[in-house]
């Protein structure tokens, strides 16, 4: 069997943590890959659980939560998350649970270059303070990564951090912050041999493990984080970083493979957040905001700061079909439409005279073009019921809210999400 693929279509907050978590239901192994701390919210017997580091596997029993090579960790988020888990009765044993030795560790000092150096992101109006992962990125790629295959040789952790430590320094002391002393040194070691302790149960290589997984037929899930354009490659803005939020980085996954990834489920809400300036061309202003903000819960779990709403944007969705190559779609939120009644959906924009396609528009450009929508009404009328049975009993509002977005992004919608459920598209 092949790899499946689960990705955002949009800026990221698509609710993929119940998606994700539906999904592992028929999963054997679900693998977290190419991504720092993000936020996925997966609601389990009436209990949120907040992951920012653990693939959402490890809320399935059944299932083995991979984190691969290429992905970064902070040691302190970590064990946070594993003793949340421990005391809701769900400690991950060493079947469970696989961390590779290629996993990057982010550090405290990589936040506080991040800071010292001006890259702090604005949210809001507010500063965010960055966590790091830029900055480790660099350290990687000047071949001074700290690797958790590190931990397990003090030697070789000791020249690593002080090799890391010189580096930050020297940027922390052009700007006039505070060093990272010896005794800061000392501490760090420390810290790092107790979360070796906490770790060794879990680490061993991935690539093996999931090569003899496909072989074997076994149903693997690929975590996607953030969502298309919160690319650096797609677009610029102070909610961008440097992952590529693409589904193709699953191609090198070790053990997967480009070979490997068979489908690429890309999701999207049923209407449009995105936090940060820049432009949005299918925003709304007006009491629909707030209503899809209450209902929606529409704030930053990481920033606590309310997101910028719009109409679902189907030229968006094109070109990020185009991005991810994706095959199917999921929508979710679709309770918080039925809510409002009716709503609209962003189906071209217009540029002057020039319409503007979902190949070929410049991200950078779009302060400049204007949406075309349609309305789409009765859409106060869906309910659980309707998600549970056939799409030939659908109401018409329904009917119409699906068709619109599949006949215009050219793919399937195959999941919906309506509240905290997940429906198949039967």
């Amino acid at each position: 069997m092949s790899a499946r693929v689960c990705i955002g279509g949009q800026w990221g907050d698509e609710a993929k943590g119940n998606l994700l978590a539906h999904l592992a239901h028929d999963a054997d192994y679900i693998v977290r890959y190419d991504s720092g701390p993000g936020t996925r919210t997966v609601d389990r017997d009436d209990v949120s659980f907040r992951l920012r580091v653990l693939p959402t596997g490890v809320l399935q029993p059944q299932t083995t939560s991979v984190i691969s090579d290429g992905a970064f960790i902070e040691p302190e988020l970590l064990r946070q998350e594993l003793e949340r888990l421990s005391a809701s009765n769900l400690e991950p044993t060493s079947d469970s649970l696989v961390i590779d030795p290629g996993v990057q560790i982010v550090m405290p000092y990589h936040k506080a270059v991040a800071i010292a150096s001006g890259s702090v992101p604005r949210v809001g109006g507010r500063e965010v303070v960055p966590d790091g992962v830029t900055v480790a990125m660099e350290y990687r790629s000047s071949g001074v990564g700290l690797r958790v295959s590190d931990l397990f040789n003090l030697e070789r952790l000791k020249e690593k951090v002080r090799a890391q430590v010189f580096r930050a320094n020297s940027v922390l002391a052009a700007f006039g912050k505070n060093v990272v002393s010896g005794k800061d040194i000392e501490a760090m070691l420390k810290r790092l041999e107790r979360f070796a302790s906490l770790l060794k149960p879990f680490v061993r290589p991935s690539a093996h493990l999931l090569q003899e997984a496909l072989r074997s037929n076994k149903n693997v899930l690929c975590e996607g984080s953030g969502g298309a354009f919160i690319d650096r490659d797609i677009h610029e803005g102070s909610e961008i970083n440097n992952f590529a939020h693409r589904a193709g980085v699953a191609g090198l996954i070790p053990g997967i493979g480009c070979t490997g990834v068979q489908s690429i489920v890309m999701v999207a809400k049923s209407y449009l957040t995105r936090m940060g300036k820049g432009p949005f061309p299918s925003e709304i202003q007006g009491p629909e905001v707030d209503v899809i903000r209450r209902v929606g819960v529409e704030s930053s779990t990481r920033h606590s700061v309310d997101r910028r709403v719009g109409w679902l944007d189907l030229v968006m969705l094109r070109r990020a079909a185009l991005l991810h190559g994706a095959t199917e779609l999921a929508i979710t939120k679709l309770d918080v439409l039925a809510q409002l009644g009716d709503a609209a959906i962003c189906v071209d924009y217009r540029s002057g005279e020039q319409r503007v396609t979902g190949a070929s528009f410049d991200m950078v450009e779009l302060d400049d073009v204007s949406p075309e929508t349609q309305r789409v009404s009765g859409l106060s009328e869906i309910q659980d019921a309707h998600l549970k049975s056939s799409r030939a009993q659908w109401p018409k509002g329904l009917e119409t809210f699906i068709a619109t977005v599949e006949n215009h992004v050219g793919l399937p919608v195959t999941l919906i999400g309506f509240g905290r459920k997940i429906y198949p598209v039967v």
